[in-house]
């Protein structure tokens, strides 16, 4: 238990958790293709790294607006819409 409560922490701290789950990096994995047009390889660290921020929703400490403004774009053409806040 104190183990998913410290992942929760890392995780809401942009950080990597200890221990992954199947199903969001399963999800993850599908997002990865729709975007990249190809598998991740896993064993590639970045690949790795895209699936566990997406599976997670890491975000960086320090923001980049001039990169997001361009991931908006990409994010419309591949999505067909703006993305949304959950």
């Amino acid at each position: 238990m104190e183990t998913e409560w410290q992942d929760a922490i890392a995780i809401g701290n942009g950080r990597w958790p200890t221990k992954r789950s199947a199903v969001a990096v399963a999800k993850a994995t599908i997002e990865f293709k729709k975007v990249y047009k190809r598998s991740p390889d896993m064993k590639q660290p970045n690949d790795d790294a895209a699936v566990i921020v997406i599976a997670y929703g890491l975000r960086p400490a320090i923001r980049n607006l001039n990169s997001e403004k361009a991931a908006i774009k990409s994010f419309k053409a591949i999505y067909g819409h703006n993305p949304v806040q959950p």
